[in-house]
């Protein structure tokens, strides 16, 4: 099994809107809400200290409050309205593991 170590530095959440850009991150937080989405496709809010970023999966979601661990990849979902952007980022998730 592996442990929280091996999932590289852990990146504050208020830090991953800094760079847009496609890279891979772990960040460690709680899970917060749950959402199901289209095509099998579930999304779950994790929560750390500076803030918090939803994560999409095709796999079983954690338990709200559940402490985690996720190496996911950023990902933009670029949104205008009303000609201003309303621009979000996301993580697609790549491996979970609990870090309580």
């Amino acid at each position: 099994m592996l442990s929280v170590f091996d999932f590289g530095n852990i990146t504050k959440v208020r830090d991953i809107g800094k760079n847009k850009r496609h890279f891979s991150v772990h960040v460690r937080g709680v899970v917060g809400a749950q959402a199901p989405l289209m095509g099998g496709v579930r999304a779950y809010e994790l929560k750390d200290e500076t803030g918090s970023i939803w994560i999409v999966t095709t796999n079983q979601i954690p338990m709200q409050g559940t402490p985690i661990v996720v190496k996911g990849t950023v990902r933009l979902q670029q949104i205008q309205v009303g000609g201003q952007d309303q621009s979000t980022v996301y993580l697609e998730q790549r491996k979970v593991e609990s870090s309580s």
